[in-house]
């Protein structure tokens, strides 16, 4: 035992019929209660809430902070106890609003809500509700308690849940045991490990021979066992030593060993291991199972059954693979040789993997113009971009070898411009207009003594001039809040931020998009945060009124992330404010789908979902409402793709008042992580052929590159995502900068997220989108959300080969994995890596040494977990470094 564990001075002085519970809580100490059979029901129904155990038990439910009310508690301790927790997901609750209401309605034993909106509705003497917390249906009346308080105290509950004697006592371990249980006399009735698993008394075990659970054989026991295992292999106290499979595969309780080093009694040469048998002189040559194959004798001679001598096999002084042989050549390391015996390869002359087979100028595809090969054998189809030089083409023929691309013959033109008096508003960074000469901006910024307000013109050329932003660089001290967008549309349909109170200069925090924090090919943007920050919304006016039959919003920019978790939409803008004449443009769909979606007023109120992803590169997004109840939404990310959605019947009769960029006006949930430059509402739904003059002309103005058809996607969790950084910066958005050859890049991750989510809501979307690239690479970084939150590491282990197998057989040429923060976790992934057991071609592991090892350090992580602007920088940097050998 490493650590002292508290008990209940009652513990001593068990009785048949009561109540043992170990309880452990994250960040504290574990606990051991003594509960009276008695009593037992008026301890956990509160009667006795007095009593010091039952305070004890109260304080240690309080897992990871969430409450501990008496009535869960007793719902966690029966329902561990006998084994049986129904849970029966009926999707979320807003408990602000008590809809839908639980109060009027008929639940069912097991119903669960799931907490959508933090809110303060009485239910059973419950008031305070947060988002993730949980409403769950038992025994007649509803309980609060949220997901992890429940894993954590029902695994231990389950632990000691067969464990009962008469006058018993628990006390420390030994021989490697957490705790041992005797009776009043002192003898052992049973043994408890330090994962909550026991055994009994083997006092009247043989030392050799059968037992009723297996074979006993000194002080291991070999034991049949349910599940992938044929037979498991503990020590005399019931812990698992190593497991053999149905093929005779061995696993040690560790995990595989490398498949070539060092081990603890001798050396794992691939598949054969060479150990000191302690029983005559010179070695012993095991094979994978442990079976000998022969012994090695001092004089250098060996000996085995000759006749058994495989092709691929032990020989006199080296290992022989066909015609290749390993040896021992004399030199620190080994040599592979040809059967002739010239070296072929030593450990310490590796070599870097062979790169993917690509263009003869992948380098150069993103500044020269299209060519005849540049045809459908790399991905492109008719109707297909490229732009070089502020120069746009479309694919027209993609014969091979015969491509034929025709450069777009209209001059480039403001967005403005294009569309006259059918424009109802205009929000940029520069004119979008030709004949606007007003502001574009005002910023407020935190000053000494105060807050100041700056307005930013334009210059000359249209662009934010550059004495103006100078000023309010040098005199903020902090963010460049954006707090009024000027309509260019000559409507003054200004949109103002719902973070800034005018009348006062007040500036709320993390409430208002930035400014100069991110660039486009030297251009600021307006930027949004996204989790955990709230909403930053730049409010549409009363004034800017559209019939929903006749709506066209043009965007140019990028999203850093719009995935999501279940719990909370990312939004991106929002048209109307009223609840039945409301649309919003949000991703994730509630559904960690990754995949942009229509919602209402209330972003939880999912009208439908496209199929469209987009990529984190500068981009064009349109969304088209039309008479027939009908969206359709074209993104250029990069390549043109577009997706349609039915709205409610009677949709396209209303009028939508106001909105918002960032969100709605009802400022719950998140903003995506987006970066603006442009943004154009018209009073007309645009025709297909007029979409396509929108993205050619937005290619060349924007420098986008719609010709990249090699992609990467970036699958994971907060840490990939960027939670809390600003700004939307993650390490996916940074990689451009630090690959040899440029990509398109995809960020799937979401916060909270584990590999299992991964598997049950996201991957298939992943893997239908393979179609749209040449070659696909991905890299996984998931396991740190469930070995926090419980998960095994056989579990975590098992589901990201399931992963990794889903992927490869997808299409994707090559897939990465970066490791864990937890050294076990991570150890136990990079072998199964190295043993095939994960199907990876790299495994990239940055927090054994150097700097970012130190994960207390506050330039480089947030809270220990989570990467700093700067952290992530290092990270793209790193991964950037080892897909290049790829490329």
């Amino acid at each position: 035992m490493t650590q002292e564990i508290s008990a209940s001075p009652r513990v001593g002085q068990t009785r048949q019929g009561d109540a043992i519970a170990l309880s452990r809580r994250i960040g504290g100490d574990p606990t051991l209660l003594h509960i009276d059979a008695s009593d037992y029901e008026a301890q956990i129904a509160g009667k006795a809430a007095a009593r010091t155990e039952s305070a004890a038990l109260s304080a240690q439910l309080a897992v990871g902070g969430v409450a501990s009310e008496v009535a869960a508690a007793k719902v966690m301790i029966t329902a561990g106890l006998s084994g049986s927790a129904p849970l029966v997901s009926r999707g979320y609750w807003d408990a602000s609003t008590n809809t839908p209401d639980l109060l009027a309605s008929d639940p069912h034993e097991g119903d669960l809500w799931v907490v959508s909106k933090a809110g303060s509705t009485d239910i059973n003497g419950q008031k305070e509700w947060h988002e993730g917390d949980a409403a769950w249906y038992r025994n007649g009346a509803w309980i609060y308690y949220a997901r992890a308080a429940w894993a954590a105290v029902a695994q231990t509950i389950r632990s000691l849940g067969a464990v009962s004697a008469g006058a018993l006592t628990i006390q420390d371990g030994s021989a490697g045991a957490a705790l041992e249980l005797t009776d009043d006399v002192g003898h052992v009735i049973a043994v408890i490990g330090p994962d909550g698993s026991f055994t009994s008394s083997i006092a009247d075990a043989p030392r050799f021979g059968l037992t009723e659970g297996g074979v006993a054989a000194g002080a291991i026991k070999l034991l049949d066992m349910a599940g992938d295992a044929v037979l498991n292999i503990t020590d005399a106290y019931g812990f698992l030593l190593a497991s053999i499979g149905a093929d005779g595969s061995y696993r040690s309780a560790n995990g595989p060993a490398a498949a070539f080093g060092l081990l603890p009694d001798g050396v794992k040469a691939g598949a054969v291991q060479i150990i000191d048998n302690g029983a005559s002189a010179g070695l012993t040559v095991l094979d994978a199972n442990g079976f000998v194959i022969c012994h090695l004798a001092e004089d250098g001679s060996f000996r085995s059954d000759t006749g058994n001598t495989p092709e691929i096999g032990l020989m006199n002084g080296a290992v022989r693979a066909g015609a290749i042989k390993l040896l021992d050549d004399h030199q620190p390391s080994f040599a592979v040789t040809d059967d002739f015996g010239f070296v072929i390869w030593r450990p310490d002359e590796a070599q870097a993997p062979e790169a993917d087979a690509s263009s003869d100028d992948d380098g150069t595809l993103l500044a020269r113009d299209p060519k005849h090969t540049d045809d459908a054998s790399k991905g492109f189809v008719p109707g297909d971009l490229w732009q070089a030089g502020g120069t746009c083409w479309r694919m027209a023929y993609p014969d091979k070898d015969c491509a034929i691309w025709k450069r777009l013959d209209t001059i480039p033109a403001r967005i403005g411009d294009l569309f006259g008096d059918d424009v109802a508003a205009l929000y940029g960074v520069r004119r979008l207009k030709s004949s606007y000469r007003g502001p574009l901006l005002d910023v407020a910024i935190d000053v000494a003594g105060g807050t100041k307000l700056v307005t930013l013109r334009q210059d000359e050329r249209g662009y934010l001039n550059a004495d103006d932003l100078s000023a309010a660089m040098s005199a903020a001290k902090g963010n460049i809040n954006v707090v009024k967008v000027y309509d260019q549309s000559g409507h003054d349909n200004h949109a103002t931020s719902l973070g800034y109170r005018a009348e006062t200069g007040e500036i709320l925090s993390e409430r208002n998009p930035h400014l100069c924090a991110r660039y486009h090919k030297g251009e600021c943007l307006i930027s949004w945060s996204t989790d955990p920050y709230p909403t930053q919304v730049l409010r549409f006016p009363s004034t800017l009124s559209l019939a929903a039959s006749a709506v066209t919003v043009i965007t140019t920019g990028s999203f850093a992330t719009i995935n999501c978790p279940t719990s909370r939409p990312y939004q991106a803008f929002s048209l109307g404010e009223t609840d039945d004449s409301c649309i919003a443009l949000i991703g994730g769909a509630g559904n960690e789908s990754g995949r942009f979606a229509l919602a209402g007023k209330d972003p939880y109120a999912v009208i439908g979902q496209s199929s469209l992803t987009p990529d984190v590169s500068h981009g064009v997004t349109v969304l088209r409402l039309d008479a027939d109840n009908r969206a359709t939404l074209d993104i250029l990310a990069p390549g043109p793709q577009r997706s349609t959605i039915d709205l409610p019947a009677g949709f396209a009769a209303k009028t939508l008042t106001g909105g918002g960029l960032g969100g709605t006006i009802a400022q719950s949930s998140k903003s995506c992580g987006m970066m603006l430059g442009s943004v154009a509402i018209l009073r007309r739904t645009l025709g297909d052929a007029e979409i396509e003059r929108v993205m050619g002309n937005a290619a060349a103005t924007e420098a986008m590159a719609p010709q990249l058809r090699d992609r990467l996607d970036c699958i994971g969790s907060s840490t990939t995502q960027g939670f809390l950084n600003l700004d939307g910066w993650c390490w996916p958005q940074m990689l451009a900068e630090y690959l040899s050859r440029p990509l398109s890049v995809r960020n799937w991750a979401v916060p909270g997220s584990k590999a299992q989510d991964f598997l049950r809501y996201t991957i298939e979307n992943v893997c239908a989108d393979i179609g749209q690239a040449r070659t696909a690479y991905a890299i996984t970084w998931l396991g740190n959300n469930d070995i926090n939150t419980g998960v095994s590491i056989d579990q975590i282990v098992a589901e990201n080969r399931a992963i990794h197998a889903r992927l490869r057989k997808a299409g994707y040429s090559r897939l990465l994995m970066i490791g864990q923060y937890n050294r076990a976790l991570n150890d136990r992934l990079h072998a199964a890596i190295l043993t095939g057991d994960i199907d990876a071609d790299c495994f990239i592991d940055p927090w054994g040494t150097g700097p970012i090892a130190n994960r207390s350090d506050k330039l480089l992580f947030w809270d220990t977990t989570h990467p700093t602007e700067t952290g992530v920088r290092f990270l793209a940097s790193l991964v950037g470094q080892s897909l290049n050998k790829y490329l």
